[in-house]
């Protein structure tokens, strides 16, 4: 991953996008009483619970990130599951009316390369 600047000044490194992703201010916490469909932007966690609406195949040891496709507007999103199995989700909420699709397994390359990255991520925001 390439770094990022701003006037010459570098703002973003990989090193410090893995930080902000593993961070307890930025990651919020979830169990089965939270709605996925419901989930505004951001990144989640879910630890031991399961939420309501996650995809159906994924354990209750996930992150899931929703973001949007354009602008702060515009309802369209997208939701990728990453669970500790090695297994990647993703849906996207969209079309009118506007409403979230299936869930979608991919997996493959993408997964094997950050399994154990992700893996031992999740170890360090559990303790």
């Amino acid at each position: 991953m390439a770094d990022m600047y701003l006037d010459k000044t570098r703002i973003l490194t990989a090193q410090n996008l893995l930080q902000v992703l593993n961070s307890d201010e930025v990651v919020t916490p979830i169990d089965d009483t939270f709605n996925l469909d419901s989930a505004t932007y951001g990144i989640y966690r879910s630890w031991g619970k399961k939420p309501q609406n996650a995809p159906k195949n994924c354990v209750a040891w996930a992150k899931y990130f929703t973001l949007r496709f354009v602008a702060d507007s515009d309802q369209a999103l997208f939701q990728i599951a990453i669970d500790t199995s090695n297994n990647i989700f993703t849906r996207t909420k969209g079309g009118s009316p506007v409403s979230w699709m299936a869930w979608k397994q991919i997996g493959g390359v993408i997964a094997n390369a950050i399994s154990s990255l992700y893996r031992s991520s999740f170890r360090k925001v559990a303790m």
